[in-house]
């Protein structure tokens, strides 16, 4: 894991997070001190909103934390999505998911800040930037079930790379998936960043790298120029 270590500490030197500019907060469930930058913001929230979450029978912080700060309208505030959140907060203390990465990358928000000691977001983003690292800096074979849509991320398809390459991956099992990742990060976090460091800290980072270093690295990497214009030899 040296190489991954050594890997990460290169990007969180190179591309701070303390400039994360991704998330903006409106609307905020509790009041934010005045003065924040945006990334203090997003910091304060994760660090303070968890007393509220675990009062609010009403489900109404958990929706703000899904479709307003997380950004997902899809996730409609509905019995059965109300019933999946539920079921998703009665387990996360067991280590396992009945339901799996079912609506994980909505779900693992609510984690992040219920406890972001222990648990962080489990974004298409993030896990994409993950696998590639771990890909490319040690010797897995054991990679994270990816999770949504972006374009960026559908055009460099990481089973064509392990299709191509000298080993044969497998992919955690989706009900201990989540907690796995979680526990990565953790240790990752403090090794990078510190011992006070939080899982948070090493998903910004990946998050804010998947569509520009990562993509760059893996396009870097991987050419295949020398597959065109080639002049016709027989056998």
């Amino acid at each position: 894991m040296e190489g991954l270590i050594n890997a990460l500490k290169y990007l969180a030197e190179h591309k701070p997070i303390d400039n994360f500019e991704e998330i903006r907060i409106r609307n905020s469930p509790i009041e934010l001190p005045s003065g924040l930058s945006n990334f203090e913001q997003n910091i304060f929230l994760k660090e303070n909103l968890s007393p509220k979450l675990q009062n609010d029978d009403s489900l109404e912080t958990h929706y703000w934390i899904i479709r307003e700060w997380g950004g997902i309208k899809s996730f409609k505030q509905s019995d059965e999505n109300s019933q999946l959140i539920r079921q998703f907060l009665s387990e996360l203390n067991s280590g396992k998911l009945s339901s799996g990465l079912l609506k994980i990358s909505s779900l693992s928000k609510l984690a992040s800040f219920l406890d972001c000691e222990r648990f962080a977001i489990y974004d298409s983003r993030a896990i994409f930037s993950l696998n590639w690292l771990l890909f490319k800096y040690t010797n897995a074979d054991l990679f994270f079930q990816p999770q949504g849509r972006n374009r960026e991320l559908e055009i460099r398809n990481m089973n064509v790379l392990f299709h191509f390459s000298d080993i044969k991956p497998n992919y955690r099992k989706p009900d201990v998936s989540f907690h796995q990742y979680c526990g990565l990060l953790q240790d990752l976090a403090k090794q990078v960043y510190g011992k006070q460091a939080k899982p948070y800290h090493i998903e910004m980072l990946l998050f804010k790298i998947a569509t520009t270093w990562i993509c760059a690295d893996m396009d870097q990497l991987i050419k295949f120029d020398c597959l065109r214009n080639q002049d016709f030899q027989t056998a």
